[in-house]
């Protein structure tokens, strides 16, 4: 691994600013990822309405295992985004989360799903939010997640070229 992408570098122009920027905001989408595993857990423990339900999308497992699932990948991600120096696996990593939960609830939408997605937890309950307003959120979580590891990427993309 090179010094960039540990994000040690010894100038201090904006390029480098920005890498480290980018570093902050993977920090932070790890952080929230595992509050949405520890919330998907919590719904998991205490929700029984969905165990025996197949999953719409994946109606080969059951609706909770494929939260289990959600969950344990979140869990994985955000441990490694906070874990992790490379700029590079967090990126990626982040990337291959986001883009599959939004591949998962593309089709879920356009399944038109009877079964809630829970996709936000026990936090869509604790706020008390609306099933429209949950999803509308969902949504907007993943493309911020997206935003972020495809910028972090472009970043050190070019950083590289110039050094």
């Amino acid at each position: 691994m090179n010094k960039i992408e540990r994000g040690i570098l010894p100038e201090k122009n904006a390029s480098v600013r920005l890498f480290r920027y980018c570093g902050t905001l993977l920090w932070l989408a790890g952080l929230l990822l595992l509050l949405l595993a520890v919330s998907k857990m919590i719904v998991l423990r205490e929700a029984l309405s969905f165990a025996q339900a197949p999953d719409p999308v994946l109606p080969a497992i059951p609706a909770r295992d494929a939260r289990l699932i959600a969950a344990c990948c979140e869990l994985f991600v955000g441990l490694t985004l906070l874990i992790r120096e490379s700029v590079y696996v967090k990126a990626l990593h982040l990337i291959i989360l986001s883009s599959g939960f939004l591949a998962y609830k593309m089709t879920f939408v356009l399944l038109k799903a009877a079964l809630p997605c829970a996709c936000l937890g026990v936090l869509e309950t604790w706020l008390h939010m609306p099933y429209g307003v949950a999803e509308g959120i969902s949504f907007l979580v993943l493309a911020v997640f997206l935003a972020i590891g495809y910028s972090s990427m472009h970043v050190l993309h070019l950083l590289r070229e110039r050094h």
